[in-house]
């Protein structure tokens, strides 16, 4: 389905996301990996 340029403006949404204490290591690199997958589900689950 083409996306509605239209629409795009209401579209627009943003998000930040961070290292725990910004440290850089494997546990948090993981922690903001799968924080960003659990937003995209739920994005694709709204539609």
């Amino acid at each position: 389905m083409p996306l509605d340029i239209t629409n795009l403006a209401r579209m627009e949404q943003y998000w930040g996301y961070g290292l725990y204490n910004n440290t850089v290591n494997e546990v948090n690199i993981l922690d903001v990996f799968s924080r960003i997958f659990k937003t995209i589900e739920t994005i694709d689950n709204q539609k």
